[in-house]
């Protein structure tokens, strides 16, 4: 894959989305300081929203927090009643060790009408953040609405456990 992108960039060498491709490469492979030079090309490069947004998760990931709370913030002020940008939001600021901030997020985030699958990693974060009241109150919520999508969940969580898997 890194060969292959690296050709890419050399053939759209303005695609900011290449370069984005090819950090995650090389921060899945544990080369950080390529992966935030890429990530700091594609920035220049004018990536769209959807772009940004995975430069946003792609810090994250390698725990480079200041960038990716910037590039989230900017987000978030373009789309103020996205759910799911305010749900990131609320994961970096609980991987960076902000417990208050997350939690504070993870309230509006719920304002917001989010989607099924954001309501439920709002739940799982809730539940990260030892916030039970709240997590398990809305898991209960999304088990009743969404019975169907509940049940596929638990089949899924008893099959990996008979295969002991922790999915």
């Amino acid at each position: 894959a890194r060969d292959l992108l690296d050709g890419l960039i050399e053939v759209a060498p303005h695609d900011p989305r290449l370069r984005i491709d090819r950090a995650l490469v090389a921060a899945r492979t544990g080369d950080r300081k390529t992966a935030l030079r890429l990530l700091a090309e594609a920035a220049s490069r004018r990536p769209s929203p959807s772009e940004r947004r995975h430069m946003s998760l792609l810090h994250l990931e390698l725990k480079d927090y200041v960038p990716a709370q910037d590039l989230l913030d900017r987000l978030i002020k373009e789309s103020p009643t996205d759910a799911t940008l305010m749900t990131d939001r609320a994961s970096l600021a609980a991987a960076a060790g902000d417990r208050a901030g997350a939690l504070r997020r993870l309230a509006e985030a719920r304002t917001l009408s989010p989607a099924l699958d954001t309501r439920h990693r709002i739940a799982l974060l809730y539940q990260d953040l030892d916030d039970n009241e709240h997590g398990r109150g809305l898991m209960i919520e999304l088990m009743q609405s969404f019975p169907q999508n509940a049940r596929r969940r638990i089949d899924r969580a008893a099959h990996a456990a008979r295969g002991g898997g922790r999915t």
